[in-house]
């Protein structure tokens, strides 16, 4: 509640200095949806077939800016029906003068100016125009909402005013003690492991994941994990993928007793915290959706494939071949065997051999491929943390958000 009453005076503040810029834009919506709605209505002599007649120049914005030589030059070229007559010179050289006052929002001018032109055309003097309820309407609401806005201002800053240390002096907000919970996050390790990589490959991202889970860390108080565990997305066989989810599990323990700066002993519940998901049998609900739709688009749907199967010795699980898979995997079913297609090397030391042009495009559209289908499959690939904390900040936003997407 305490963070309620910090955040909400600069929220209503805020709103309040809206308030004008809000007011403009009712009155510029009134004018607008005025002169598209309620044009033709109000403009005398101006029927629907001399609108027709003038076109996009019919609208007071247009028609005010119009000369007579003009008007008459558009009503002249238009065939006009055998029940209708078009009008005289008195009669439309006076909508530019019509069109002004109406666009300015001028309707009492308008009204005189109109029951002149009636009265010496020797014509019964219409009704009123009159502007629609609606805009009338939008008017008053309009401000109603700019003084209701800025009372809200007016309250918010006296409550600033008198509190100042409600915002300024963390130490005044007090903590839930005592909560214990056991959380786990989601590390999505996208941008931070290269294809194939089982550490990062560079200090840049070495620094993003490190800042990226300090992030997540900051969050929460008395932190002892309890597991770590990585993911692979099911390319390639188990007896590659293992010691690679492994390494990158223990990556992420590593970053983490660097990060909170305790030896493993205080840190961890146990000693067995690191080891690894392959995501190569049976998937989960999300998962097989997420490879039915990437396999189809990337695999099934292009005549270069980029996978391949996986030969019979690095397959010992028996899983369906790569190339003999239709897709549409259902819960309870293995993932096919596949490895990325490996491009053949050239069996001659002749340099004066080259590759097929044909080949050559072939194996370049197949990489391409490759790289398109282990990105669509990048939120398989992430490291799942656990952890119990016994305190919980309240001011702290529950943001199990993970970091950039990358490769496996």
């Amino acid at each position: 509640m305490e963070t309620l009453y910090c955040v909400l005076p600069y929220f209503l503040l805020g709103a309040a200095m809206a308030g004008p810029v809000f007011w403009w834009l009712v009155q510029h919506w009134r004018k607008v949806g005025a002169l598209n709605n309620s044009s033709h209505a109000v403009i005398l002599w101006l029927t629907p077939t001399c609108a027709e007649a003038l076109g996009e120049c019919a609208a007071p914005g247009h028609l005010r800016r119009m000369s007579t030589e003009h008007i008459a030059k558009r009503l002249n070229r238009f065939d006009f029906p055998a029940t209708e007559h078009k009008p005289d010179v008195a009669q439309y050289s006076s909508w530019p003068t019509q069109a002004e006052l109406l666009h300015s929002g001028n309707y009492s001018d308008l009204k005189s100016l109109q029951e002149n032109l009636i009265r010496d055309a020797g014509e019964e003097t219409p009704s009123n125009p009159k502007r629609p309820t609606k805009y009338v309407f939008g008017d008053l609401l309009a401000l109603l909402m700019t003084i209701i806005l800025l009372l809200l201002a007016f309250i918010s800053a006296t409550v600033i005013a008198k509190h100042p240390d409600w915002c300024t002096n963390p130490g005044s907000i007090p903590c839930t003690e005592g909560v214990t919970g056991v959380t786990s996050i989601s590390f999505d390790t996208d941008l931070v492991f290269d294809f194939n990589h089982k550490t990062p490959i560079s200090d840049e991202h070495t620094n993003r994941a490190k800042t990226a889970l300090t992030r997540l860390l900051n969050q929460y108080n008395d932190i002892k994990f309890k597991g770590i565990s990585a993911q692979t997305d099911p390319i390639g066989s188990e007896i590659s993928n293992r010691p690679l989810a492994d390494k990158r599990a223990e990556f992420v323990r590593k970053l983490l007793v660097d990060i909170v700066k305790e030896d493993d002993k205080g840190l961890f519940v146990d000693s067995t915290v690191s080891n690894s998901i392959i995501n190569e049998s049976i998937p989960s609900a999300a998962d097989y959706q997420l490879w039915n739709t990437c396999f189809k688009k990337f695999q099934l749907d292009v005549n270069e494939k980029p996978l391949e199967d996986l030969p019979a010795d690095r397959n010992p699980n028996n899983r369906p071949l790569c190339l003999q898979s239709v897709g549409n995997i259902a819960p309870g079913q293995h993932f096919p065997a596949c490895r990325r297609l490996m491009i053949p090397k050239k069996h001659s030391d002749d340099s004066t051999v080259r590759v097929p042009r044909a080949e050559v495009r072939s194996y370049a559209l197949r990489a391409e491929y490759f790289r398109e289908l282990t990105a669509c499959l990048a939120p398989m690939r992430h490291v799942l943390i656990t952890f119990e904390h016994t305190q919980k900040a309240p001011s702290r936003a529950d943001d199990h958000s993970s970091t950039d997407k990358g490769e496996k």
